[in-house]
């Protein structure tokens, strides 16, 4: 009798605690996206570290405080926990969305031959993943790789973001809305290459006002946005278009890498 009393207890604590690091993860999630979507990083690995200590919750605490620390420019810290991440999931999607936030980090840190290999471990583990393509082309042109390839990758985005996008119009908002960022984020990184290449100054026009409007006001996003927007415009050797773009992007993410980015190409180009 007390042994079954035993299992029973054992069982409902069990039910308890999955309850508790479900609770627990579904808010620390949300206070972490929200304040993300704020561009207050700052708040955003506070709301992260409150996963820390949980074994259960290990690998979302790891990938969240990781890429705060990687938008306040904590590089090295940050390198430090998408590392150990890619040890705690075994999951595929959460893989790849790991793989991809740690390739980012290696272009911030121009490391840009392990990004590419981290883009391409991404995509193994979700092949049809368009940011990950995506990540692929904005790695190639920041090395300089010839134009052809850069286009090649941002093309494949689109064409599979866009998908995604015209699918999810009848979805939920919170799927749309994500669907609409990765295709801006595309649309963007494929206007640069578009410059970068062709120079094809009005399909860049082209590119640049749908990812605009598409994009809204979430802010790392948007400052990828005009950051990738200032890039093209920059190529085309239009110095007005490329300073509005830079300036937006430093406005709009002031604490983040895309701000930082942003004001330095302004500080190399018109220093």
């Amino acid at each position: 009798m007390l042994g079954r009393i035993l299992i029973v207890h054992r069982r409902h604590k069990k039910g308890m605690d999955q309850l508790r690091t479900s609770s627990l993860r579904r808010n620390a999630v949300q206070a972490v996206l929200e304040a993300y979507r704020k561009g207050d990083y700052a708040a955003a690995l506070q709301a992260a570290e409150t996963l820390q200590g949980n074994r259960n919750l290990l690998a979302p605490y790891l990938f969240f405080s990781g890429t705060m620390l990687m938008n306040l420019g904590r590089l090295e810290e940050a390198e430090q926990r998408l590392r150990l991440n890619l040890t705690a999931t075994s999951d595929d999607k959460p893989k790849a969305l790991g793989y991809s936030s740690l390739g980012q980090l290696l272009i911030e840190m121009q490391r840009y031959d392990e990004a590419v290999e981290c883009f391409h471990t991404s995509l193994r583990y979700w092949p049809d993943r368009g940011s990950s393509h995506r990540d692929i082309a904005e790695a190639s042109l920041r090395r300089g790789s010839l134009a052809s390839d850069s286009l090649q990758w941002a093309q494949l985005a689109v064409q599979e973001d866009r998908d995604c996008s015209r699918e999810s119009q009848n979805g939920p908002p919170e799927i749309r809305e994500v669907c609409n960022i990765n295709l801006a984020e595309d649309l963007a990184t494929l206007a640069w290459a578009v410059a970068a290449g062709s120079r094809d100054r009005a399909e860049v026009d082209r590119l640049v006002n749908e990812a605009v409007n598409l994009v809204g006001s979430a802010s790392s996003p948007a400052a990828l946005v005009h950051c990738h927007s200032g890039q093209a415009y920059l190529s085309l050797g239009d110095s007005a278009q490329s300073d509005r773009h830079f300036a937006e992007a430093a406005r709009i993410d002031p604490n983040g890498f895309r701000g930082r980015s942003a004001r330095a190409m302004t500080a190399a180009v018109n220093g």
